[in-house]
């Protein structure tokens, strides 16, 4: 398993309404400047429309700019 090179010194979570997902970050410092990792979802259970066009998912960012997303 591999280990985080960096240390956690700074935890958010909070709902982003205004693009309905709700957003949980770690990260080694408070301007994301250094090591961090995203987590975002939807707010809402998707519907039929969004499943069908693959907006059921969920997004991971990490520093290295990787945003990796699963249906």
């Amino acid at each position: 398993m591999d280990h985080l090179a960096w240390l956690v010194r700074v935890v958010t979570a909070e709902e982003n309404v205004p693009d309905s997902c709700f957003v949980v970050g770690l990260a080694e410092d408070q301007y994301g400047e250094s090591g961090h990792f995203i987590f975002q979802a939807g707010l809402a259970e998707p519907d039929e429309q969004s499943r069908r066009l693959g907006l059921d998912s969920y997004c991971v960012l990490n520093e290295t700019g990787v945003c990796t997303t699963e249906d």
